[in-house]
Parts: C-alpha cells; structure tokens; sequence
C-alpha cells in the first residue's frame, strides 16, 4: 500500500457549469453540482483540478459570503469573496489537489450563502491516490540504459580505506539519516532528505547479524510497499538537493558512495545480490518520482553490486568513485536488494537483508 501524502485542495474562482444541491431564499434558489466531490485513482504526480458551480437559479440575488474546507491536512487557499450571484448567474470554484502524503483524505466544501433557509452547503470531498509501482529490478534495465556504466564491481570490506570518506576530513556526507534511525516512509520520495520505499523494518538484530552502527539496522521485508509481490526487489530511496555544489559540480567534481550490506545464513535459495544506484536529474526534486519512473535521468544511473557472503557477522561494503558531470540538479541514491536466487512472492520475501551506514560525498575530480 502507498502511503500517501495529505492533499492539499486550493479553492479558485473562474467560470461555470450546472446543477444539484438547492437552497431557497425566497425566490432565489442556489444550485451546487456536483453534490459529493469524488476523486478516485489521482497520480501523485499529478496536480488535477476539479470544477465545483455555484448556480443562481431563481430571480433573487444571493451573495456567496465564504467558502471552506474542512478536513485534517486539507488546505484552503484564499478566494476572491463575497460574490454575487444575479439570476441565472454562476460561478466556479476549482479545487487544485496535489499530492502530499497518504492513500485517501476525506473532509467536506462548506459554502455559505445569505440563503436564510439553509445558509451552508456542504459538499463531500474525497481523494483517493495512487502511484507508479516501484520498477523491480527487470523493470529498470540498467545494463541496457545508454547512460549506465554498468556493474563497477568496486565492493570492499567494511573497515577498508575508501568507505570512511564521509564524515571524517575528507568530506562530508551528504545524507540525511545514513544509519536509519527513523523507518522509511512508503512509496517514492518527492522531497530531500527522507529515505522512502518498499516495506522494510528497523530491527536491532536479526539472524546473527548486528548493526555495524548502533542502534539501527533496515531490513528490506518485501519487493512492494503493501507487501510480497511479482517485483524482484525491494529498495529504498533519497533524494539530494546539488544546488549549493553547483560551482562544484562546474569546475570538476568526482562523486563517492557506499552502502553497508548483510544477510542471514539462510538457505540455498536465499537472495545475495546488493545494488547502490546513484542517478542524477535536471529540474526540482519534486520532478523525481516522474522523472524516475521515465529513466530521465541527466546523469547515470551508475551503480555497484555485491554479493553478499553467508557470515551474518561480517558486513559488505559496495562503493562509487565516478566523476560527476555537470548540470545536475539533485541526485537520487537507491539501495536495492534482488532476488536474483528465486523471485518469491510469499512471506517472508527476503530471509533477513539489511542495510546501513549509507555514504554519499562530492569531491573535487
């Protein structure tokens, strides 16, 4: 299930349409259409609107003194009111949803009026969203992608060299949350700074294997946000803001990556392959989920594999070191496990597969 975000509903005035609710003041009538304003399957990349008419349908005028939204999350921007509606005159609100953060939102449109019968019309708004599926690892082809650089097999051991390039004088990591402190939200990300993605846990041990940094690991429990399904992974994502690198980026700049990896002893069927992906966009990071799901990256994806051993004591560590070409607006990390033994869909998806200590640094080339 996609958690999504809380719409938010912006009220507009523009121009007309027909009827339904009625309201009388003595010879003035108002018309409301459509009575219940319900909206089902909107993408959460989109930003739709949606007509709600005001009709005068009498031969008094009436004034429309103010409109509300009701609703936790629901927000209304403000409108150019009172209004006056002569007979046979209309007006048009438009009701701008956008994505925010979960499935489905509920609340009700109250429109007052100087009708002295039933002064407030309200209207049920209902929103429910969804969103592109997580392309599995079949779905996004990087081998096949003309900007990939394959495989770079650069995975090394944990305690090696290269992977305590951030944070420790050579530079400074660039992500929020590496160690997973806080559980990813569901889905795909649309602003920086938040680690979102298929179902996974936080757990602080499992199966022998014990964070490399307390108190912390992710567990990666299905190829979907709802659950097991056809998909033959699971990941989780950020999204990184490249503008305060910009002249960075212009003058020459190489960008470093890793990823802690570890599973359980599992079985002969159980799953071993890692992935860290890096891909890098033009435009705002809230183009990501669009631009993602097209593989319209400017830069990559590059990426690193490994496959993990069967020591649940011993931890993984696939790194990057690619040079980063500009323009680049914001980049998108993503941790992958595949089922690259057997693409189940039952549970348990994955045996136990974890991740932690994620690194992302620009330096200079």
């Amino acid at each position: 299930m996609w958690r999504c975000a809380l719409p938010i509903f912006t009220l507009v005035f523009a121009g007309c349409s027909e009827d339904e609710t009625l309201l009388t003041k003595g010879r003035a009538m108002i018309q409301v259409e459509p009575r219940i304003l319900e909206l089902t399957e909107l993408a959460i990349t989109e930003v739709s609107l949606h007509p709600i008419t005001i009709i005068s349908a009498g031969d008094g005028a009436l004034t429309v003194q103010s409109v509300e939204l009701v609703g936790d999350g629901l927000e209304l921007r403000p409108s150019s009111l009172p209004v006056i509606l002569r007979p046979e005159t209309r007006t048009q609100i438009e009701v701008v949803v956008s994505y925010v953060d979960i499935e489905s939102v509920a609340g009700t449109l109250l429109i007052t009026s100087d009708a002295p019968d039933r002064p407030t019309v309200a209207v049920p708004v209902r929103a429910r969203f969804t969103a592109p599926a997580l392309p599995d690892a079949g779905e996004v082809n990087d081998d096949a992608d003309p900007h990939d650089t394959g495989p770079l097999d650069t995975g090394v051991a944990h305690d090696a060299g290269f992977p305590t390039v951030c944070g420790e004088g050579i530079a400074s990591n660039l992500l929020v949350d590496p160690g997973f402190s806080n559980p990813p939200a569901l889905g795909l990300p649309q602003q920086v700074g938040l680690w979102v993605g298929d179902q996974t846990e936080l757990v602080q041990q499992e199966g022998g294997a014990q964070p490399p940094s307390a108190p912390h690991m992710l567990a990666f429990r299905a190829s979907g946000v709802n659950g097991p399904s056809a998909g033959q992974a699971s990941q989780v994502h950020q999204i990184i803001d490249m503008a305060p690198f910009a002249s960075r980026i212009a003058s020459g700049a190489r960008l470093l990556a890793c990823g802690s990896f570890n599973r359980v002893v599992g079985s002969a069927t159980s799953d071993r392959q890692f992935t860290v992906y890096v891909r890098g966009y033009q435009g705002l990071p809230g183009s990501f989920i669009s631009q993602y799901t097209a593989g319209t990256q400017a830069f990559g994806p590059v990426r690193t594999d490994i496959a993990s051993d069967n020591d649940p004591s011993t931890w993984e560590r696939p790194c990057l070191d690619v040079p980063l070409p500009p323009p680049v607006d914001f980049l998108g990390i993503e941790l992958r496990v595949r089922e690259d033994v057997l693409n189940e869909e039952l549970t348990p998806e994955f045996d136990g597969h974890f991740a932690d200590d994620v690194c992302l640094a620009i330096v200079p080339d």
